[in-house]
């Protein structure tokens, strides 16, 4: 890999974060009252399904990296999502199930959709 093509994907990453940012915040002011963590369960599969669209679509090359592991890396978000997972257990189990089932179902169920579409 060159220079280049590092700075690219760290470029692109930096792209996918401020989306996420802003799709949370959207999120959060149009759905205030969910009690999951809507907005990181929407990018995850929105990620989920982009994903599986490139991996079938492309193989490895400098576009696949700069939208994998840039714009979709930065995008996507597991850290928070076992953060929040974790929180939900600690005040609510029956929803912190649901959303852990909703979020990694839901997430290779998406990622193995588009994958065929592809």
């Amino acid at each position: 890999m060159t220079i280049t093509t590092a700075l690219l994907i760290c470029l692109f990453g930096a792209v996918g974060a401020c989306l996420r940012f802003g799709l949370t915040q959207v999120t959060n002011r149009l759905l205030p009252d969910v009690k999951i963590p809507v907005a990181t369960l929407f990018i995850n599969w929105i990620g989920a399904s982009a994903l599986g669209l490139l991996a079938g679509h492309y193989s490895s090359t400098s576009l696949s990296w700069l939208l994998s592991s840039g714009l979709l890396g930065g995008f996507t978000t597991f850290s928070t999502f076992t953060n929040e997972t974790i929180i939900l257990f600690k005040t609510r189990t029956h929803l912190a199930i649901r959303y852990l089932c909703l979020s990694v179902i839901g997430g290779i169920g998406l990622a193995a959709l588009c994958y065929w579409l592809a």
